[in-house]
């Protein structure tokens, strides 16, 4: 009976974790989505909120876990285990970041050719 318990809380967490991951999944597209709506107004500021928002915020965790975990001020040259990990931490999270910046950067090339493709139309005429 024991292990009947034991596979179905197994199978009760994987469910959760499974259903979590679908949700996470979900609003980073969401995200995204909202990345390309912002991207492809003629204001070019509007595109660049979310990954500034995003790299600026990254950077406050990355401080806050940085100086947490002890920041060496005797030997700033040293860099411990988990300053490593601080850092790795950074470079994950700014992976949203980068695909952000990309699907800006996709959408403003797109809308300058769509402009330049506007502009020799009217010169035609």
């Amino acid at each position: 009976m024991a292990i009947i318990d034991m596979s179905f809380t197994f199978l009760l967490q994987l469910f959760n974790s499974v259903i979590l991951l679908v949700i996470v999944i979900g609003i980073f597209i969401g995200v995204c989505f909202f990345q390309a709506f912002l991207s492809k107004k003629e204001n070019k500021w509007l595109g660049l909120i979310l990954p500034i928002f995003k790299i600026s915020i990254t950077f406050l965790i990355i401080a806050i876990a940085f100086f947490n975990m002890g920041a060496n001020l005797d030997n700033p040259i040293s860099i411990s285990g988990t300053h490593r990990t601080s850092i790795l931490m950074g470079l994950v999270f700014n992976i949203p970041t980068i695909v952000y910046l990309i699907i800006y950067f996709v959408c403003r090339s797109k809308l300058k050719n769509k402009n330049l493709v506007d502009k020799m139309k009217i010169k035609d005429l």
